[in-house]
């Protein structure tokens, strides 16, 4: 008879004219644009596409916003000689609102199946936490997980219940870590610089059972307390392969901003699962405000030589 264990997360085994500048400017944004399609149309029921349209989101809403607060960019979009600009921006807009609409929707169930381990062989470990309170032999790594249509790896975020691989779960919804009661805002900000810092280093059993134990110690040690896996509110023993100290390393090493958006599939009757996807790019707006200045700056040079 196979242990109790959590599978797998504890888990249990359960063109424009003017100037290059401007033109660069005009390719960055059209390629923004369509990237933000990209992500509306794959909302419904492709997860990391959904995630990609929410950072989308947030990127149409700053790059709005600089654009509406700058007279210069403001002249030239009101342009009637630059109406490709005008254009590209009506259609951000629209594609904003109507990514805004689809996120606000209710999150409808679907279909899930943990297949198995992503890194086979992986780790057993002796797991602890005060509150909420268990003490389990597990199995520790990520998991190769499918929506029916795509193919990813999530993460335990829940050792409480059970995920057992190979057998389809249709309860599940996708949702923003932060909303997740036991994740909360700072947790999942610390969920997405721990994959930001390490999770390219996930290559084998070891480093995934040291992400997936350093994903269960910011979960369940209590906020403001640091991270030690050896005490605290949550604790990890017994781990013959080193990821429990090369977990302790990662959680000492998670400086700096994220570039991962972090989603929770939940499930009121299986493990809660957490995936990792990486955000576009904040430098395109900053390179796209200097490509509209240049083009404002540009014309009004071409103006003054024609007017001399």
């Amino acid at each position: 008879m196979m242990p109790r264990f959590p599978f797998v997360g504890p888990c249990r085994p359960k063109p424009h004219e003017v100037c290059g500048i401007s033109h660069n400017c005009l390719f960055l944004l059209n390629n923004f644009v369509e990237y933000l399609y990209t992500g509306i149309s794959y909302k419904l029921g492709v997860m990391r596409k959904a995630l990609i349209c929410r950072g989308s989101i947030n990127m149409a809403r700053r790059l709005l916003l600089t654009c509406t607060h700058s007279p210069i960019i403001q002249k030239y979009i009101r342009d009637p000689s630059m109406k490709s600009i005008q254009k590209t921006f009506r259609r951000l807009a629209i594609g904003a609102s109507i990514a805004a609409s689809f996120m606000a929707l209710p999150a409808s169930a679907t279909l899930i199946t943990v297949t198995s381990f992503s890194q086979p062989g992986p780790t057993t470990v002796r797991i602890q936490s005060v509150a909420p309170a268990t003490n389990l032999y597990v199995y520790a790594g990520g998991f190769n997980t499918t929506d029916g249509t795509n193919v990813f790896v999530s993460w335990c975020v829940d050792i409480l219940q059970s995920t057992y691989l190979g057998q389809a779960n249709n309860s599940y919804t996708l949702v923003d870590a932060a909303s997740v009661s036991q994740i909360g805002a700072a947790r999942a900000d610390a969920l997405a610089r721990l994959a930001t810092r390490h999770l390219s280093e996930v290559t084998n059993a070891t480093t995934s059972a040291a992400f997936q134990l350093a994903a269960w110690e910011i979960v369940y040690e209590n906020i403001g307390t640091g991270y030690n896996m050896g005490s605290g509110n949550f604790s990890a023993w017994g781990a013959s392969d080193g990821s429990i100290a090369l977990a302790q390393n990662w959680l000492s090493d998670m400086s700096g901003s994220s570039t991962y958006n972090v989603g929770v599939w939940q499930s009121p009757t299986r493990q809660d699962l957490a995936v990792f996807t990486p955000v576009p790019e904040p430098a395109t707006l900053g390179l796209l405000a200097v490509g509209l200045i240049g083009l404002g700056i540009a014309k009004r040079k071409r103006g003054r030589a024609n007017a001399a």
